[in-house]
């Protein structure tokens, strides 16, 4: 008759991303997490086997990109090529290989969260906060380059950036203007197209597609308000390079005359809000072919 057939395992695989948080000192000096108070998630740690680990190797600081890859099986020294790739997907906007993006914090649609820490908080306590996943996971064709995106402020007449992030609630009008610059023309660049979705508060994601692109050039966020808004530049001496970074910086200039005459922005303006006359784009990344993961390890994901 032969064996029988064991019934087939079935794992659910959830990561914590970005939960560490700093002392504060209205709690004690404790982190959220250790002041919290989640009995059943306590019971969660109790009940297993508790550890700490480097993601990919001892002493490297990983982001969650490269940690991720890591964690299921790919080595970011060999697949990783930036953020933005990950993100604007994880946004709906769809890519092909040789497609880039800049990097954006979308709202995912699968369960998987990645456990980061800092100051070596014990695995217990960061089970305390799986309660909140659903928030965190928030924060989690042609050629196509993707960029990590946000609405920000900017002072027309200096270019200084006076506010990286022009509203944490802009649920309203985030789509609305994403709307508008969907489907935008690039005047010098008319053989490429441009692709914007929301993705979450004062963020979005932007897809170029297009030919003789490259991922690897800088952004236009100066990371810091009251700081000038940087123009895109070529990480390397290729013709690919050059030319994304010529096509991003005519990206930003015309994402932004979009904007300011956007009605919007007339009311935010009205109503003493920081308009969101700019996108800063930053952790450009393009998307490159990998293995599935049901041929690299046999496990067929369900979600």
């Amino acid at each position: 008759m032969g064996s029988p057939k064991l019934p087939k395992k079935r794992v659910a695989f959830v990561l914590i991303d970005g939960l560490g948080d700093v002392s504060l000192p209205r709690l004690g000096y404790k982190t959220p997490l250790q002041a919290a108070k989640l009995p059943n998630l306590d019971g969660i740690a109790s009940a297993g086997v508790n550890g700490l680990m480097d993601p990919v190797e001892v002493g490297l600081a990983c982001g969650s990109d490269t940690a991720h890859l890591s964690l299921l099986g790919y080595d970011p020294r060999v697949y990783y090529r930036g953020r933005g790739a990950f993100e604007s997907m994880g946004a709906g906007l769809a890519m092909s290989p040789g497609d880039i993006a800049f990097k954006v914090c979308a709202e995912l649609s699968f369960v998987i969260i990645y456990m980061q820490f800092q100051n070596n908080l014990p695995l217990t306590l960061l089970f305390k906060s799986i309660i909140h996943a659903n928030s965190l996971m928030k924060y989690l064709s042609k050629k196509t380059v993707f960029l990590q995106s946000n609405f920000a402020t900017l002072d027309e007449k200096t270019g200084t950036v006076t506010s990286r992030k022009a509203d944490r609630h802009f649920e309203e009008e985030g789509p609305i203007l994403c709307a508008a610059l969907d489907g935008m023309k690039l005047p010098s660049f008319p053989q490429y197209e441009v692709r914007v979705r929301y993705a979450t508060e004062h963020r979005c994601g932007v897809v170029v597609k297009g030919p003789n692109l490259s991922g690897n050039i800088s952004g236009t966020d100066p990371l810091k308000d009251n700081r000038l808004l940087l123009k895109a530049e070529a990480l390397d001496e290729s013709h690919e390079a050059r030319n994304t970074a010529d096509v991003v910086n005519e990206l930003s200039k015309e994402i932004t005359k979009i904007l300011v005459s956007h009605p919007v922005n007339a009311q935010r303006a009205a109503e003493g809000k920081n308009i969101a006359n700019v996108v800063l784009l930053r952790g450009c990344g393009i998307r490159i072919e990998v293995c599935f993961l049901c041929s690299e390890h046999n496990l067929h994901n369900y979600l």
